[in-house]
């Protein structure tokens, strides 16, 4: 079994608003309560998880969602609900985890998140490969899905 663990990011969103102009209210709204809304995003043509899906043919996709509160990270259980319909051409298995990060940055905890999110969703199969998406996220997410790799990459 074949797994690719990323953060949602921008140009994933706006890309499946682009596909499914029904999803396009609930990306926007999305970016602009939680990341830095850019416009020139909009002529980004593919987002990086679809292209990897293309490319890598995994099975499930485990995408991380930060939220700076709990409290958002409930209001927005429509928002995962519906970006995850966004997938229904791909024969893969898509699954949301929402975290919760006041600091994008901090890269202790956040390596202590994705470890335990990581452990939680691959454990049950011996028999898998692994892939993570660098492109989505802060330098300090794409600096810890590095060192996780690599760790494992040691046993």
């Amino acid at each position: 079994m074949k797994i690719l663990y990323t953060w949602i990011g921008d140009r994933e969103l706006l890309e499946a608003g682009k596909k499914y102009p029904d999803f396009m209210p609930f990306a926007i709204k999305h970016i602009e309560n939680y990341g830095p809304w850019q416009n020139n995003l909009m002529e980004i043509p593919n987002g990086d998880v679809r292209r990897a899906i293309d490319k890598y043919t995994p099975d499930k996709i485990i995408v991380l969602d930060d939220y700076p509160d709990r409290e958002s990270l409930e209001q927005n259980k429509h928002f995962r609900e519906e970006y995850q319909k966004t997938f229904a051409i791909y024969k893969v298995e898509i699954q949301i985890e929402p975290v919760v990060l006041p600091d994008k940055d901090d890269y202790e905890k956040l390596y202590l998140k994705m470890k335990e999110i990581l452990e939680k969703t691959s454990q049950s199969n011996k028999e898998v490969e692994l892939y993570f998406l660098l492109e989505s996220g802060t330098y300090a997410m794409t600096l810890c899905w590095l060192l996780i790799g690599t760790a494992l990459h040691g046993k």
